[in-house]
């Protein structure tokens, strides 16, 4: 029984080692991309794009509106 204490506790203490860890890059991921697009950016255009942010810490998520 103390063994299946003492495995049990290590193993607890592994996961919270091992837990999730935040990324170190930054993560994009493309959506939606037309199969055609005539109009291009060019250098010194005015471009809006929206997004939605997730925070790591605890999931909250943010937008650019």
């Amino acid at each position: 029984m103390q063994f299946l204490k003492v495995w049990f506790s290590l193993l607890v203490a592994a996961a919270c080692v091992f837990a999730a860890q935040p990324p170190t890059e930054l993560q994009i991921e493309t959506t939606f991309m037309p199969e055609e697009c005539p109009e291009k950016a060019a250098k010194g255009d005015t471009i809006s794009v929206h997004y939605t942010g997730t925070l790591f810490d605890d999931g909250t998520k943010f937008d650019s509106r």
